[in-house]
């Protein structure tokens, strides 16, 4: 596929490297955020263009294949984080190739502009010969963001793996499983260079400043691709944020109605980085909520206002309540005189139709939630059944044609649970156009008491309706 660089960037932010999450994001999770970077970038429908997606290699951007922008000059004052502005002003030549790497990322090349970016001071580690530098770092009470060199002996390229915060007093774990990671391999260094956004569980969000950074480095070449170089413990100070922000807690959820369907607002956290907004459904609606379309934040402040919208990489974090979406803080506004949030329109599909019900041993569909549904049941391996499902295409309001995805966990002819098995790397994988798709899956190769009863988690159609709902 040829990809001009806006396109190239639109993708890239939607499919950046997703490493070790507690749950792993599904095949049909990745191609839609595929397809998000495709839409954006194209602003177009996709009529009559193929879509095809499948399993990790589908997305997975690693630092042999990385491309880039141009990245123009450098910007951004380092060291002024509110509080205080440091003196130290970094090389070009040094944090060149962090801009590029931050310059995928909405969210980090924001905080870069805006003088975000605090350098580190020699925190340098080594192990088994290997050089560990963290360069700078980007933090509020929900996360923090590692800039970091790292250099073997050999000049191979490598990377970190599941890194962790522990506190540095108790040693208690502070960070979630989720992390966000990309990384360059400069040749000519024989070094690599990466980021790693890491996620606060907690009351670390809020509190915790002296840590101890855990993580393993895996090489990158082959024949050792994935071999673990070493295990590397680094101290750091990470000073909290949380005297820069601001947090607004609703006594009553603030209710936002969309196409008859109730969105709660439960709370809210504003910091220079980013805003976190906690919304959950409303337990009596009709419909399952599967997304918010082009939800916007908007600030007014000192007569100005600003639109903030949702970045195309999703927010890893959970919510106290429901989930919690985030919002690029462009402007790094805290205290707004006013503050709104508002949607395009919303996702959904009747509670009602929210089961697929399937005879695998006769290849049919006994309840689907629309006509021109079809099974097929192939044996996919020695133990495991493939389970192809096609059903219709349609574009909905806002000219997209979307996907289906099903919960892994389906219930047989008695009621017992069972769950769906990967093959090559996926779960579930799905390819359409713009007549027709299907969602591929596979089942342990057993006799099952029939019907086999699925649960949709996704499915087409978006419904416009332009509502707001004032928060402050």
């Amino acid at each position: 596929m040829q990809m001009n660089d806006h396109l190239e960037k639109r993708i890239r932010q939607d499919a950046e490297t997703l490493r070790h999450p507690s749950t792993l994001p599904s095949a049909g999770e990745r191609s839609a955020a595929i397809r998000r970077g495709m839409q954006r970038a194209n602003n177009e429908r996709p009529r009559g263009k193929r879509i095809i997606y499948g399993g990790v290699a589908a997305v997975a951007i690693t630092a042999g294949v990385l491309l880039f922008a141009d990245s123009g000059p450098l910007q951004g004052v380092f060291g002024n984080s509110g509080t205080h502005q440091s003196s130290f002003l970094p090389e070009a030549d040094k944090w060149e190739p962090f801009l590029k790497l931050l310059n995928g990322n909405d969210g980090l090349s924001s905080a870069w502009k805006q003088g975000f970016v605090e350098p580190v001071d020699a925190v340098s580690v080594e192990e088994n010969g290997m050089d560990l530098k963290i360069e700078g770092m980007i933090r509020d009470s929900r996360s923090v963001t590692l800039l970091y060199k790292l250099k073997s002996p050999e000049g191979e390229a490598a990377e970190w793996d599941t890194p962790k915060l522990l506190d540095a007093f108790y040693g208690k774990e502070t960070t979630t499983k989720n992390w966000i990671h990309r990384t360059y391999f400069n040749t000519g260094e024989g070094a690599t260079y990466g980021y790693a956004t890491l996620f606060f569980s907690g009351e670390a969000r809020s509190r915790a400043e002296d840590f101890n950074l855990k993580v393993d480095a895996l090489s990158l070449q082959s024949p050792d691709q994935d071999k673990s170089l070493g295990t590397f413990v680094v101290p750091l100070r990470l000073p909290s944020t949380s005297s820069q922000e601001q947090e607004l807690v609703y006594d009553q959820p603030k209710q936002l109605i969309v196409s008859g369907q109730t969105i709660q607002v439960h709370r809210m956290l504003l910091t220079p980085l980013s805003v976190y907004l906690n919304v959950s459904e409303d337990p009596d609606n009709t419909d399952k909520l599967f997304d918010l379309i082009e939800p916007t934040l908007t600030l007014e402040q000192d007569e100005q206002t600003f639109k903030l919208q949702k970045p195309s990489v999703p927010s890893l974090i959970e919510g106290r309540l429901g989930w919690e979406m985030s919002f690029v803080n462009h402007a790094g506004i805290v205290n707004p005189d006013a503050l709104s949030f508002g949607v395009s329109g919303i996702q959904s599909l009747s509670k009602e139709q929210l089961n697929l019900v399937l005879n695998t041993e006769e290849e049919s569909v006994l309840q689907a939630p629309e006509d021109g549904f079809a099974l097929q049941v192939t044996q996919a391996k020695a133990n495991a059944k493939q389970i192809a499902v096609h059903y219709p295409v349609h574009e909905d309001e806002f000219g997209r044609l979307g996907s289906m995805r099903l919960d892994p966990v389906f219930k047989d002819g008695n009621g017992k649970e069972h769950e769906m098995v990967s093959s090559e790397g996926a779960m579930q994988t799905g390819k359409g156009d713009s007549q027709s798709a299907s969602e591929t899956f596979y089942i342990p190769d057993q006799d099952y008491p029939q019907p086999l009863t699925f649960t949709i988690s996704m499915y087409p159609g978006g419904i416009r309706d332009e509502q707001e709902v004032v928060l402050k």
